[in-house]
């Protein structure tokens, strides 16, 4: 591409995705109440795949809002 903006948050991302008519690569994974319609997923036509991880330190707890998050996360990939 010829140009590249790296951002490290949704709402900056998907306003910059919206006003200049770009596109990112990620998971797929949408949350329609958190985004605007404008917000769609399109698979790749590519062969590949996309690890999702998590990386945590031995015996930390997670806050309530990590565990909503993980949970979220395995109901939406199918995991247990």
């Amino acid at each position: 591409m010829p140009k590249t903006i790296q951002v490290r948050d949704r709402a900056t991302l998907f306003s910059l995705v919206i006003g200049l008519n770009g596109f990112t690569v990620s998971s797929g994974i949408i949350d329609r109440k958190l985004n605007s319609p404008s917000i769609i997923a399109r698979p790749l036509k590519m062969e590949g795949s996309m690890r999702i991880g998590l990386i945590r330190k031995k015996n930390v707890v997670f806050s309530r809002y990590a565990t909503s998050y993980v949970k979220a996360l395995k109901k939406q990939l199918s995991i247990d």
